[in-house]
């Protein structure tokens, strides 16, 4: 699992959760694309896009550290996240959308 630190980012209302994907020059060069595509495509899988998100963002300050994700509402951030991480932040951060889609 990529390392975490805190975050900033808030999740807009009616979400369990928000991902935050970095897609600045640096992340993007770092994988930050293949990490948003996997995330899109486990929450589709999962049935899960009613009610968990996922957004491209600026630069989260974190440069080197990349592909960076933050996550709202529980303020984490994730760094060296790569595609293989993606099943596992989900049920991490949406244990009840997991077992009971939205």
């Amino acid at each position: 699992m990529p390392s975490a630190s805190n975050s900033q980012a808030p999740a807009p209302t009616g979400l369990q959760a928000t991902f935050y994907v970095c897609h600045n020059r640096t992340c993007r060069r770092d994988g930050s694309p293949a990490v948003y595509d996997a995330l899109q495509r486990i929450l589709q899988d999962l049935d899960l896009r009613a009610c968990v998100d996922v957004v491209p963002t600026g630069c989260m300050g974190n440069c080197g550290c990349g592909p960076v994700v933050a996550v709202a509402p529980v303020d984490r951030r994730y760094r060296y996240v790569q595609p293989k991480h993606a099943l596992e932040l989900v049920q991490r951060h949406c244990p009840t959308a997991c077992a009971v889609s939205c």
